[in-house]
């Protein structure tokens, strides 16, 4: 994947580029999304049975891409570096649907890659500030929790 930075006159300033494994979009994670969503509105009052049946036709019937983004989010940090995600289903305060980790790679504002981190499955990377990655998770009962990683740097 590449990503680009403009500056305000339209002029390219930077290309920041990392290989990638495009990942396959199988039923699996087909399913998976399906019954996230579900789940998701099956836990508000405002959807009826008959609705979530609906929307379950809709989402069974829905075109996929064949693969994924090679990004799922971007994330600027307090320190000004550029925190890149793998492929992701979900929304940024809900951990991923993909199962496993998701890899998120790290560069300095020239651009310069830094390291990869792997934020393991159930768990999503919110915020990084102060020294720490905020992460939230939730566990078999669907209890958030916040937690603190403290990134240790070379220098």
């Amino acid at each position: 994947w590449e990503i680009q930075t403009f500056g305000m006159d339209g002029t390219l300033r930077r290309i920041v580029r990392r290989p990638h494994t495009m990942r396959l979009v199988g039923d699996d994670l087909k399913s998976a999304y399906e019954e996230w969503t579900l789940d998701r509105m099956g836990s508000s009052p405002e959807f009826s049975p008959e609705v979530l049946a609906r929307v379950r036709e809709r989402l069974e019937s829905t075109p996929y891409a064949d693969t994924l983004a090679a990004i799922g989010r971007l994330l600027v940090d307090d320190e000004r570096r550029l925190w890149v995600g793998g492929p992701s289903f979900g929304t940024p305060n809900s951990p991923n649907v993909i199962p496993g980790p998701v890899t998120w790679s790290v560069f300095d504002m020239d651009g310069r890659w830094l390291s990869d981190v792997e934020i393991p499955e159930r768990r999503a990377l919110v915020e990084v500030s102060r020294g720490r990655a905020w992460v939230i998770t939730i566990d078999a009962l669907d209890v958030k929790e916040i937690l603190a990683y403290e990134i240790e740097t070379g220098g």
